[in-house]
């Protein structure tokens, strides 16, 4: 195990994608666990190697960092972990493109049900309710879905539980939702495996990642997040995405929303937003 001030890691080596499986990677560079400024080799901290998968464009770290708990990262106030400003967000607008374009999208009928994964503060939960959705969510973060819950989610629409342990029926949600989650997963593909089975027939999954480009900023200390940075990082790109032993497969330009096969090992299709 290793150690960066309060946070205690296991390195594990990374032998394929863990999106596709492509056994080769390209090496970007180094990754410190804090801020690393314009010059990192005068940083202290503890350091992984980032590379980038040739085939489908994912970048990921290797060896990835795993935390002895999630409570390293996630079990802090809201606002240590957030920015005031996107913690106190109660825009009437919030979540509402992603919502009109899953209607636009969606050809079931009746009052959709929906499930927010890693349901954060509840925001989108709540704003899917206002849009006359049936909304559901989990949070693995004790001290997010406490938050969530005084904003006025509903506590037994939203679970403790992380999306590694998170068990729903077949078949059960119109639209299952991945805001800024995705990255943060150590297997991203077996989770978008089971939001596939969440998923009714002619359900959609959407998934929203930060790219690349979106993460210099923060490489140089601007508008910082957190310093445990993502060891996993999705780049949305023109070009196929696989879900490995899923039999499914989407050739997307962006891959935000999915519409996950109908019957098991059925050829999901695909639409940019």
């Amino acid at each position: 195990m290793s150690s960066g001030g309060a946070y205690t890691y296991c390195f594990q080596p990374v032998a394929t994608c863990v999106m596709c499986g492509a056994p080769e990677a390209t090496t970007l560079g180094r990754r410190l666990s804090g801020h690393q400024g314009l010059r990192p080799s005068g940083v202290v901290g503890i350091a992984t190697t980032i590379v980038q998968c040739p085939r489908c464009g994912l970048v990921y770290a290797n060896p990835r960092p795993v935390p002895e708990s999630l409570a390293q990262h996630y079990e802090r106030p809201p606002e240590k972990y957030w920015r005031t400003h996107s913690v106190n967000d109660g825009s009437p607008e919030y979540f509402g493109f992603q919502a009109d374009r899953f209607r636009d999208l969606w050809t079931g009928s009746g009052i959709p049900r929906a499930l927010d994964v890693g349901a954060g503060l509840g925001k989108a939960m709540s704003a899917l309710q206002r849009r006359s959705f049936e909304a559901f969510g989990f949070e693995p973060s004790a001290a997010f879905r406490d938050r969530a819950i005084a904003n006025g989610v509903d506590p037994d629409r939203l679970r403790l539980t992380s999306v590694e342990d998170a068990e729903y029926e077949p078949g059960s949600f119109d639209f299952v939702t991945f805001g800024a989650v995705l990255e943060h997963l150590h297997d991203p593909a077996a989770a978008l495996v089971k939001a596939v089975g969440w998923s009714a027939p002619r359900g959609l999954i959407h998934a929203e990642v930060p790219s690349a480009k979106w993460g210099t900023p923060r490489d140089l200390g601007v508008n910082a997040e957190p310093p445990e940075r993502d060891a996993v990082q999705a780049v949305p790109a023109p070009g196929r995405r696989w879900v490995p032993d899923s039999g499914a497969e989407a050739r997307v330009k962006r891959p935000k929303f999915l519409q996950p096969p109908a019957f098991p090992g059925a050829a999901p299709t695909a639409a940019a937003a």
